[in-house]
């Protein structure tokens, strides 16, 4: 059995179907002035984000900009983003037992006469 199937056709569920050929034209090209406006947009675009990265890097305190990982600036943008929703770049406030206690005023002890300074609990 000799198969006479077209060069142009294919064979699919057990039917044969015309399969279109490529057209060979420069339709498929883009023109240089079209890929250089495309190239400039994408390099504006990079450095505006370079631009917003180094703006939130700015707010972040000297000694958290280590932390930071040195990858794509669309990247980092999500990755300092996160992290200051996390509360990373935040000073922690003290901590240990005391740390909820209030805070007493500290008096100056060095103009109190001594009747003053017994009634403070002074130890000198």
């Amino acid at each position: 059995m000799t198969d006479t199937t077209d060069t142009n056709t294919d064979k699919v569920d057990d039917k044969t179907v015309p399969v279109d050929e490529p057209k060979k034209t420069d339709g498929n090209m883009v023109p240089k002035s079209r890929l250089d406006q495309v190239i400039s947009q994408k390099n504006e675009m990079a450095e505006t984000l370079t631009g917003l990265v180094n703006e939130l890097k700015s707010d972040i305190p000297e000694e958290y900009q280590d932390l930071i990982p040195d990858t794509k600036p669309q990247d980092q943008i999500k990755w300092i983003r996160a992290a200051t929703k996390k509360g990373l770049f935040t000073k922690s406030k003290e901590s240990g037992p005391d740390s909820k206690a209030p805070k007493k005023n500290k008096l100056d002890f060095s103009n109190m006469k001594t009747s003053e300074k017994i009634k403070h609990g002074y130890k000198h």
